[in-house]
């Protein structure tokens, strides 16, 4: 009757966490599960607890755990809010609340929100990942008739890629905008890994994988 979808280990407090669903529901919602490794090593492996209990995590609601920030955001669809918790013992942190974001992405110290697509823009905000205040917004021109292959942020570069055209590169620290004109033809990655040690990310697309060094 339960599917188990994901495991996470959760170095902040040592423990195993589990995202499942339940054949009762239909299989729609997540449930989360801690269960500290000390337990499991007792064999007691139905001594942990669940997580986010009062979050509706029915699709396209979700669950992300970020490893770099020790923080989990979680996505209600039915009441539209985005949500941050500590990782250490899972207390709210804080809500980002804005029925214009379409997509929220985490990296190092930041949250980016993505805002709807307008036909000559698009609205952009980082947030601090500790408490949610504002760190910069900016809207960001776009060709009119050009999709959009992604906008990703490493750093405090966001990087904004549309079809047939130049990769865009914003200092979101000064603003100032640079162009890679032999991108503009590159096909449009599938999936990214950011390796924010070495100051690289990897972009893979069928099975091709390129690698960008940003130092």
């Amino acid at each position: 009757d339960e599917v188990i979808r994901s495991l996470f280990y959760n170095k902040a407090n040592d423990s195993l966490i589990t995202v499942s669903v339940y054949r009762s529901d239909n299989f729609s919602s997540l449930r989360c599960r801690t269960t500290p490794l000390e337990y499991m090593r007792q064999g007691q492996t139905q001594g942990g607890y669940a997580l986010f209990q009062g979050e509706c995590l029915k699709w396209p609601g979700f669950v992300e755990f970020d490893d770099i920030n020790a923080k989990v955001l979680t996505y209600s669809a039915m009441g539209r809010v985005f949500k941050v918790w500590g990782m250490t013992n899972y207390e709210l942190l804080y809500e980002v609340k804005d029925p214009g974001i379409q997509e929220i992405k985490t990296s190092p110290g930041a949250l980016l929100c993505i805002y709807a697509r307008e036909a000559s823009h698009v609205a952009l905000r980082v947030l601090s990942i500790e408490d949610g205040r504002e760190v910069a917004s900016l809207r960001h021109p776009l060709h009119p008739h050009a999709r959009i292959d992604f906008i990703e942020q490493f750093r405090d570069t966001l990087f904004v890629k549309q079809e047939g055209h130049p990769l865009h590169l914003i200092d979101m620290r000064t603003g100032q905008l640079a162009e890679v004109a032999w991108c503009a033809e590159l096909p449009s990655p599938a999936a990214f890994i950011f390796l924010h040690e070495a100051g690289r990310f990897l972009a893979f697309k069928g099975r091709e994988v390129m690698c960008w060094d940003l130092r």
